[in-house]
């Protein structure tokens, strides 16, 4: 569970969805997010915003396994693991940033950055949704 502060300072509770989380492991043959080579953790961020992109899974839902997922990748520094290390973090702000827009100037700068990332990493890598390198 994630816990961010709401406008006006109240505090915003969001329950990881770990039943959601369990399938997309073993979609790749995984019991645990630290179990993923690079190949299986890229394939399952891109089913993950395939899946919110077609509105199976809330903008909360992605950014909370997003984080999940960035976590192992935090001490990985090749390019094509670097690239994934940072949208996958900047995917993990969206629930935050979201509900930032009226107070971030220029108004939601910041949210529509770090989608934008996400979505021009998804273009760029969604060849990979159904192999496993």
């Amino acid at each position: 569970m994630s816990t961010i502060g709401g406008v006006g300072g109240e505090t915003i509770h969001i329950e990881f969805p770990k039943t959601k989380f369990v399938q997309y492991l073993k979609t790749v043959g995984k019991k645990e997010s630290k179990d993923l080579i690079f190949d299986e953790l890229r394939r399952l961020f891109l089913l993950i915003i395939v899946d919110f992109l077609s509105g199976k899974l809330s903008l909360d839902e992605m950014s909370e396994m997003a984080s999940a997922l960035w976590k192992p990748m935090t001490k990985k520094d090749n390019d094509h693991e670097g690239e994934l290390n940072k949208v996958l973090l900047s995917a993990s702000e969206l629930n935050f940033y979201v509900r930032r827009i009226p107070e971030i100037k220029p108004e939601g700068k910041t949210f529509v950055w770090f989608m934008t990332d996400i979505m021009t990493y998804f273009e760029k890598n969604k060849s990979h949704l159904n192999r496993i390198d």
